[in-house]
């Protein structure tokens, strides 16, 4: 196939799935219904947990989070408990797009998560959610759709107090959507001769966690305003398809979304159990903390011989720092007394951490107890979703993930109500489970099986399909022809394509181009200014 005139579109609507399209396909003509009678659709898995930071990264590569060390926005890179935010330098080399820079492809990343900053590739990139400012390459990009729209989309945080009005919320929306929309197609008609367009739109998982039982409903303005926002992201899906002549259209999520009904107090749980040594109360916790500020300076001070004089400057300021609300990376537990340890991750998931001796700075867990401890905290679990009637699924990090940063992953996953259930850490709280939602702005929350539509001359029409995030970047790369150096985590689904497309499968580059996409990363990395993390 000549993969230098062919153009895969791929559409993410995060937080998006088929059921909740469904509807509108079939109550009104337009884009959805198109697909729904002659495209391939069905559930795309997400990663476990089903995050925004974990899922776009294993999507854009094809990885588990045991090889891109992604399992949320917030992730370990090493022992202790300092987080690290996902970025650029998680994509670079892994992602799709750069195996087509290396090939001399093109492509126009358009509001991907977490890309940020956004590097040299063989077409255009522009950063998206979680990205602590907009910023595009070339980088004179987003000043040129700037000018040309009086202005780009703003990022919208559906628990923002404001947001108890729900007809500003969506009038923010729609806004917000309408020039994210112009924006896109100005960058998709201005880089034509992309093989490659991957946009991703946000707005749909603000929508869902915001406006929940309004979406899930069908009568009402605000189920009636949610109708329209989705019907306007369809409109905008055709006008990609009016604009391009395609060989074939992903339309895709990072997973699904559903209602927020619980609330789970983990961190109470770890230590009314035993397992998490704590502070019993916000003074105890202050102290605590002040404290081992303290002791830490002054170890490490006294090693290099400073003088104590400024060792008690030191200590005054810590002090200061400690009690205007600068805190370390972890919660107020006792690493020196507890089994476990809890880190700042998103609610969507437990994450629990073995205070493992041998891998930990203060691990105290012998080796031979890591299972045994395993054991009885998934038993604990088991009891307390019996006692509150709530399902909480526990997950051993190896049995759901593999490659170079397992170490460093939780060594336990919890899903409290399939991802209904937020997991909070409020150490002094009393509660163990709440029967209600996060709050009243936060209405819906992540499941794992999000949106596959695949559509165009290359697929046959499909129903129910069952696929995996893991396989859209070997998906992408089999369409265009593109080599992987390595063997990815997904694969080409089998019986799904038709025509020139009915037989592909996936290439893999030689020792040589190895080398040479190795030497190609090193001088993206000089020439956009992208250094590892120390």
């Amino acid at each position: 196939m000549d993969s230098k005139s062919s153009k895969v579109l791929v559409v993410g609507l995060d937080g998006a799935s088929w059921n909740i399209l469904e509807p509108l396909a079939r109550k009104k003509d337009g884009i959805f219904k198109k697909l729904a009678e002659k495209g391939a659709t069905g559930i795309l898995e997400s990663t476990i947990p089903p995050v925004t930071g974990a899922a776009w990264v294993s999507m854009a590569t094809g990885l588990n989070p045991g090889r891109t060390g992604c399992v949320d926005f917030l992730n370990r890179r090493g022992p202790g408990c300092r987080l690290t935010l996902v970025s650029s330098l998680d994509y670079l080399g892994k992602a799709i797009w750069d195996f087509m820079s290396f090939e001399g492809l093109s492509s126009v990343i358009i509001d991907y998560p977490m890309l940020y900053p956004p590097y040299k590739i063989d077409g255009a990139m522009v950063s998206g959610l979680g990205s602590p400012t907009k910023a595009s390459y070339p980088p004179e990009l987003l000043d040129e759709a700037e000018r040309v729209f009086g202005g780009y989309e703003e990022f919208i945080r559906p628990q923002d107090p404001k947001y108890d009005d729900l007809d500003k919320f969506f009038e923010d929306l729609f806004r917000s959507f309408e020039l994210k929309a112009k924006t896109s197609l100005y960058i998709a008609k201005k880089y034509e001769e992309w093989n490659l367009l991957f946009d991703v739109v946000s707005h749909t998982d603000w929508l869902f966690h915001r406006c929940w039982p309004f979406v899930a409903g069908e009568d009402g303005k605000y189920s009636k305003l949610s109708a329209e926002f989705l019907e306007q992201v369809g409109d905008f899906i055709e006008e990609y398809l009016k604009s391009f002549d395609l060989d074939a259209l992903l339309l895709v999520s990072d997973h699904g979304s559903g209602p927020n009904t619980h609330r789970f107090n983990l961190a109470r749980l770890m230590v009314s159990s035993g397992f998490i040594e704590s502070p019993t109360s916000p003074l105890g916790y202050l102290k605590y903390l002040v404290r081992e500020e303290e002791r830490k300076v002054s170890e490490v001070l006294s090693k290099v011989g400073v003088m104590r004089s400024v060792i008690a400057k030191l200590k005054r300021r810590r002090r200061k720092k400690a009690i205007s609300g600068s805190v370390p990376s972890f919660y107020p537990i006792d690493l020196d007394r507890s089994r476990v340890f809890l880190l700042n991750h998103t609610t969507h998931f437990g994450a629990i951490y073995v205070n493992l001796k041998g891998r930990e700075p203060s691990g105290i867990v012998e080796p031979n107890d890591y299972e045994p401890l395993r054991e009885l905290i998934v038993e604990e679990m088991a009891k307390v979703a019996s006692k509150f009637g709530i399902s909480i699924k526990s997950f051993r990090k190896e049995e759901i993930y593999w490659g170079p940063h397992v170490d460093w992953l939780p060594d336990l996953v919890l899903l409290v109500e399939e991802g209904g259930g937020a997991v909070e850490h409020d150490f002094f709280g009393k509660w163990i489970v709440k029967n209600e939602s996060l709050s009243r702005r936060y209405l819906g929350s992540h499941r794992r099986h999000g949106l596959f539509v695949g559509f165009g001359p290359a697929f046959k029409s499909a129903k129910n399909l069952k696929l995996s995030i893991l396989d859209i970047a070997p998906m992408i790369a089999g369409l265009l022809g593109v080599k992987f150096p390595w063997e990815p985590d997904g694969s080409i689904p089998k019986g799904l394509f038709r025509g020139k497309y009915e037989d592909m499968r996936l290439e893999k580059m030689s020792k040589k181009e190895k080398l040479g996409f190795k030497a190609f990363l090193t001088s993206i990395k000089f020439k956009s200014g992208l250094k590892e993390r120390s």
